[in-house]
C-alpha cells in the first residue's frame, strides 16, 4: 500500500514536475533555435557545398574561416550527432543557421563541421 502523500508534499511534487518540465521546455532544441532566430540569426541560411560555406541570401560561397560564427547548438538522436551554427555572412551580412546533421558529416563535410564547431569553441 502507497502512503498517502498530504498536501504540502503534493504541491511540492508537482511543484517539481512543473520546474522539470519548464527546464526540458526552455533546453530543448527546438526552442534553442527559436532562441538563435529571435537573436537575430533569422536570414534563408547557409548551405555546405564544395567543402565551403555557401550563403543562401546573396548565394556567395566562402571559405569557412570568412564567416563569423556566432554560436553553436550541439545534439544526439537516433541517427548520431548534429550540429546548429549560428553564422554571419561576410559578403551580405546576413545572419542564419546552418544544420549540420549527422547525414552531413556521412556525406564527407566532416572537416567543414569539425572547422566550425573548433571556431564556436574559440568565441566563447
Amino acid at each position: 500500500m502507497l502512503p498517502r502523500l498530504g498536501w504540502c508534499q503534493r504541491w511540492q511534487a508537482t511543484r517539481m514536475e512543473l520546474v522539470m518540465s519548464d527546464l526540458q521546455t526552455r533546453f530543448s532544441f527546438t526552442n534553442s533555435v527559436l532562441e538563435l532566430e529571435d537573436a537575430g540569426y533569422d536570414s534563408m541560411g547557409f548551405c555546405i557545398e564544395d567543402s565551403e560555406i555557401c550563403c543562401l541570401e546573396c548565394d556567395t560561397p566562402h571559405p569557412v574561416t570568412a564567416v563569423r560564427v556566432g554560436g553553436m547548438i550541439r545534439y544526439e538522436n537516433a541517427t548520431g550527432e548534429g550540429h546548429v551554427f549560428a553564422l554571419a555572412c561576410p559578403a551580405c551580412a546576413a545572419k542564419g543557421l546552418l544544420f549540420a546533421g549527422p547525414e552531413i558529416l556521412a556525406g564527407g563535410a566532416g572537416d567543414v563541421v569539425t572547422a566550425l564547431a573548433s571556431r564556436a569553441r574559440q568565441a566563447r
